[in-house]
């Protein structure tokens, strides 16, 4: 009778030891699964974000190509009004070609300054009055 207590107190270890060993393993996959899932959202919230910040970027970088064409295109147009003033005025020059009229010098004058400011100050600065206005 002895024998088969033990061998009964035995198997009920054996037992307890299986299922143990068993949920065991069983709660330990389950918490890998759930920080393999937790990894996998937030790399997906990280490339979410990346992705949005990626967007605002280009969306900034079309704006600024925007605002530099038209800047671009005011200065070209304010060069070749003064191209178009400068050729104007030259052909009003007296017939000795070594004297100018005042205002010939003046204007071009005007011009060499704006001509110094858009080159010192770059395309993203603002023309100056007399640019657009030819004075």
């Amino acid at each position: 009778m002895q024998l088969r207590t033990i061998y009964l107190i035995f198997s009920v270890i054996a037992l307890v030891l299986g299922f143990s060993r068993y949920y065991y393993q069983q709660g330990l996959s389950q918490g890998q699964l759930d920080c393999a899932q937790g990894k996998a959202e937030s790399a997906q919230s990280q490339l979410s974000q990346f992705v949005s910040a990626s967007q605002q970027l280009a969306i900034n970088a079309n704006r600024a190509s925007k605002n530099l064409s038209v800047k671009i295109a005011a200065q070209t147009a304010a060069d070749q009004h003064s191209t178009q003033e400068i050729r104007y005025v030259l052909k009003t020059v007296t017939r000795n070609r070594c004297e100018f009229p005042p205002d010939v010098m003046h204007q071009l004058e005007q011009a060499r300054l704006r001509a110094n400011q858009a080159a010192t100050s770059g395309i993203g600065s603002e023309l100056s009055p007399s640019a657009s206005t030819g004075e």
